[in-house]
């Protein structure tokens, strides 16, 4: 009779299980020192650090062809265009003084794509040390990378009710609408291009600007609690239209 194989436990399982790789959704700094009395949410800021996270991904790739991940753009310069996110977007929060850079898969609400992570990991290795940023006139910012509770953020966690905390600009004017009408009808469009539920929208205010363009404070209610970041918009990649949870 044969005798039954004998396993050595050390090896029971192996080959089973790999270490989860955590991909970074939000990277954030908060502003230490620095910032300019009186600055507001503009995309002064947002820009700045657009421009300081270019920078440094040039210098820690030895490149300057950029992947469009990191700057919206296709090589030849044109912007991403179809109605997707798949680039950063940056961010102040004001209320928070944090600066914020914020993966595309966290601003859809989805897993990072197979073609993401790889870029994900090269922005996570370029902002290791990123301690200063010159913002012009918002100053030179002192910052120390930051890490978030999600469930406790009010950027970050989970509602069904949120307000906006930046002004949101249309992706376009219908303008035979009356503007509240034509901004409320546009997110609902940006909410169903990232397969959302369409929320109850109701516009706070809005203001034209000199060329006529639109800009409003809205709330917004979703039928089932989203999580942030929850971006929409024109300048949705450079802080506009971002929204933080309003607990019922």
């Amino acid at each position: 009779m044969a005798l039954p194989m004998r396993s050595n436990g050390r090896w029971l399982g192996l080959g089973l299980f790999a270490p989860a790789v955590e991909h970074p959704r939000i990277l954030t700094f908060d502003i230490v020192d620095g910032l300019a009395a009186g600055v507001d949410a503009a995309p002064d800021l947002p820009s700045a650090l657009r421009r300081a996270v270019m920078a440094r991904i040039r210098e820690h790739t030895g490149s300057d062809r950029l992947h469009a991940f990191f700057t919206g753009h296709h090589p030849d310069g044109e912007p991403l265009r179809g109605g997707t996110h798949r680039h950063l977007a940056f961010a102040f929060d004001a209320a928070r003084r944090r600066l914020l850079v914020i993966a595309p898969h966290a601003l859809e609400g989805r897993a990072p794509l197979r073609e993401e992570k790889d870029a994900l990991a090269t922005l996570e290795a370029a902002l290791s040390g990123l301690a200063e940023l010159r913002a012009g006139p918002a100053g030179l910012l002192r910052l120390q990378a930051a890490g978030v509770v999600q469930d406790e953020d009010p950027l970050l966690g989970t509602a069904r009710s949120w307000r906006s905390v930046t002004p949101y600009a249309p992706t376009r004017h219908a303008k035979a609408l009356p503007p509240a009408v034509a901004i409320a009808e546009d997110v609902r469009l940006e909410c169903r291009r990232r397969g959302w539920p369409e929320p109850i929208c109701e516009v706070v205010d809005v203001r034209v600007g000199p060329r006529g363009g639109l800009a409003a404070r809205l709330n917004l209610r979703f039928i089932v609690a989203r999580s942030g970041p929850i971006m929409l918009g024109r300048t949705a990649h450079l802080g506009g239209g971002l929204f933080e949870a309003a607990h019922d």
